[in-house]
């Protein structure tokens, strides 16, 4: 039923009996609970709130959000104009913040809601924005975090799964109910622009006129016409201004004309305008909303983003294309957003039918319906490092805010920080915080060499020794080195079972008790236990120089034996230098003769003793080869050369000595092989986490506090 307003009840505007599902939504309000509704666009959402902000049970301010400064400032006017305290925050105007009732953009309050300072209650209006890919971010969050004594009135009509918002109002501890209504007011009636009749005069040109021209003759006026951008709204509106016939001029007032210029008020004069965001709101709602809302415009052509954000409709509307551009890309209208802008044909208590109006792109009253609605793929990081700050500063650890707050978020599936794992065993040997860290760790081989006192160490770097410094290991046969290497398993499987009951490992080295680490590990006896003990004193070193496989490639000439040493032959090289020519002259071979600068091919004997033997032997050892001794026969001289002077490159262990080729083996980090999570470690991904990249990015330090990056 409709009628004017009653007496001393300003909040109710025509409406006087509210519908069933309005009046049981005001009732949930007031029992405390939260509300999501579901009803198609005219039905009369806004009027829940202003039936509960009316009578006067709202206990603090209520926020009113809506997603357009346009709209924003429209509820303000309306508002005001019934008497109400009202303010308004939407950016760009900041005016009487502490009303009791606030009319605002969400973006302006999801700092306030995210820090615990929340109204009494908070409406969002077309809470579809959370699926939105720039602002879904905004509305998430502020639903998400809005503090438990804050009432949330959610207001949409097309979401195809308002349930699925109840059931995450209520994962979040809240008491939802959802009420839903698929009644409209004015119901919508389909016509296509072909099958109109009306014959239009041939000095009407171009396709919208000729349409517009033929819906008003038609009794299907006032149209509302949607264009994908700014530029086209005017360029439209203009084409239509100029063609269609204006026999019936509407005149402005001088106030009217001074705010919309004259370029604007030429097309007003023909009862045609155009709505964008890009109007100041002088403008917009004071002169082309009104004139639009008083029946006094034939046709206004709006942009497609303003479909849920205009305060008005029309008899019939229409959708001039079925895409739209957005950061350069060409993009389908969505269902929803058909919906939206069919949704504002009809206007109720003028209207019995609303029109949509079919042209030749051919969308279609059936091509609108409620979406599913999914949050967006983004997740606001600097929300999340702020509130990571937030509770540093007050003694709560970082990533459990962070975690906590994820698991707040609009989805089914979880959006993983890479800290879950890791912070359900915060205490562990390695002190890593993130589940990546983990992963990479606990893969790591680390590679170990059996030093000169038989334990096991971390394999340094090589380096440079004289091989005089380098020792080499007595070889150990196959099943004595297995079972050295046995004992890194025994020994971490011990570990981890004693860390696991709350014991702490031994800490000798491995060498200490290798039977005891066995036995506790129930690997075997006393027999094993005697081997291990035999392993490890049957380990010897010995020079390398005593070891030819070591030195095989070290030098020039053939390998050769130049001495012993504790009953071990020393080797080194041997190679000729001159051939005997007859009792007293001798041939130098080629690279002697280059060595020492000689010319000529041969040299006496008196020359070979007096002056070549002392310069070879002076330029070999200045190459750290120097010479043992000449051995001479009736053929050849030959050189014999030590090799303890030059180098190679060994590990050196922790007692100073170099080993050439050690007993090496690989095990798991040593912080690992005390910790009965390696299994929970293994099974994490390696893949960066966003914890992870954050550390890379100095973003947070170790534990996860924000830095001032």
């Amino acid at each position: 039923m409709e009628s004017g307003p009653p007496q001393g009840v300003p909040g109710i505007n025509q409406v006087t009996i509210p519908d069933l599902w309005q009046q049981q939504a005001v009732a949930f309000l007031r029992e405390g609970k939260d509300v999501v509704v579901h009803a198609p666009t005219g039905a009369g959402k806004t009027l829940i709130f202003e039936l509960w902000s009316n009578a006067g049970r709202n206990r603090g301010q209520a926020i009113y959000t809506v997603p357009t400064r346009a709209l924003a400032n429209d509820k303000l006017a309306e508002w005001r104009a019934r008497g109400w305290n009202v303010g308004i925050a939407t950016g760009d105007l900041a005016e009487n913040l502490s009303a009791p009732v606030l009319v605002a953009t969400l973006e302006t309050q999801k700092n306030r809601l995210i820090a615990g300072d929340g109204p009494s209650l908070l409406v969002i209006d077309e809470y579809q924005m959370i699926g939105d890919a720039d602002r879904g971010l905004n509305y998430e969050l502020a639903i998400a975090l809005a503090p438990p004594r804050t009432q949330l009135l959610l207001l949409s009509g097309s979401v195809g799964n308002p349930q699925d918002v109840v059931k995450w109002l209520r994962r979040l501890g809240r008491h939802a109910e959802m009420i839903r209504t698929d009644h409209r007011p004015v119901p919508l009636e389909e016509v296509f622009a072909n099958t109109l009749s009306y014959h239009v005069p041939s000095e009407v040109k171009g396709y919208w006129p000729r349409f517009c021209a033929k819906a008003l003759a038609e009794n299907l006026g006032p149209i509302l016409i949607f264009a994908p951008r700014r530029a086209g709204t005017e360029t439209l509106a203009a084409e239509i201004a100029r063609f269609l016939p204006n026999p019936n001029p509407l005149h402005l007032t001088p106030e009217q004309k001074q705010i919309v210029g004259p370029q604007l008020e030429r097309m007003l004069k023909t009862r045609v305008a155009y709505h964008h965001s890009g109007l100041s709101y002088a403008v917009r709602a004071g002169v082309i909303e009104p004139l639009a809302k008083a029946g006094q415009l034939r046709a206004v052509v709006a942009t497609m983003g303003l479909a849920a954000g205009i305060n008005f409709s029309l008899r019939s509307a229409t959708v001039a294309a079925s895409s739209y551009r957005r950061d350069y890309v060409e993009l389908p209208l969505r269902a929803d957003e058909i919906l939206q802008m069919f949704g504002r044909a009809g206007r109720r208590g003028i209207d019995e039918i609303g029109y949509v109006l079919v042209n030749q792109n051919e969308v279609r009253l059936r091509d609108g319906y409620p979406a599913h609605l999914s949050r967006s793929a983004m997740v606001d990081w600097s929300a999340l490092l702020g509130l990571m700050t937030a509770a540093a500063q007050h003694g709560r650890d970082p990533f459990t805010e962070a975690v906590q707050v994820q698991q707040r978020l609009f989805t089914t599936k979880p959006i993983l920080l890479g800290v879950e794992e890791s912070m359900k065993n915060p205490d562990v040997p390695c002190g890593l915080k993130t589940d990546a860290e983990r992963a990479r760790h606990v893969r790591k081989r680390v590679r170990q060499m059996l030093n000169s006192r038989g334990d096991w160490e971390l394999t340094p770097p090589p380096t440079e020794k004289a091989l005089r410094d380098i020792c080499v290991m007595e070889p150990i046969p196959e099943s004595a080195l297995n079972l050295l290497k046995l004992r890194t398993g025994a020994a971490q499987r011990k570990a981890s079972t004693l860390r696991l009951h709350g014991e702490a490992p031994h800490p000798g080295p491995l060498s200490e008790g290798v039977g005891r680490v066995e036995r506790e590990s129930g690997v075997e006896t006393e027999s094993r236990d005697d081997l291990a003990e035999s392993v490890l004193s049957a380990i010897q070193l010995r020079p390398a120089l005593t070891f030819a496989e070591t030195i095989e490639k070290v030098g020039q000439g053939l390998l050769c034996a130049v001495g012993e040493e504790n009953g071990r032959t020393v080797y080194g090289r041997c190679t000729m230098v001159a051939e005997r020519a007859g009792h007293d002259r001798v041939i130098l071979v080629k690279w002697v003769r280059r060595l020492i600068n000689w010319h000529g091919r041969d040299a006496t004997l008196a020359q070979w003793n007096e002056k070549i033997a002392l310069l070879i032997q002076s330029r070999l050892a200045q190459r750290r080869t120097p010479v043992i001794r000449f051995d001479d026969d009736e053929q050849k001289i030959t050189a014999v050369l030590s090799l303890a002077d030059l180098t190679m490159r060994a590990p050196v262990d922790s007692y100073g000595v170099a080993i050439w080729h050690p007993i090496e083996r690989e095990v798991v980090p040593r912080d690992c092989a005390v910790c009965p999570l390696v299994p929970v470690c293994r099974q994490l991904p390696t893949t960066t986490g966003v914890a992870m990249l954050w550390r890379r990015l100095g973003l947070v330090d170790a534990v996860g506090v924000p830095t001032r990056r």
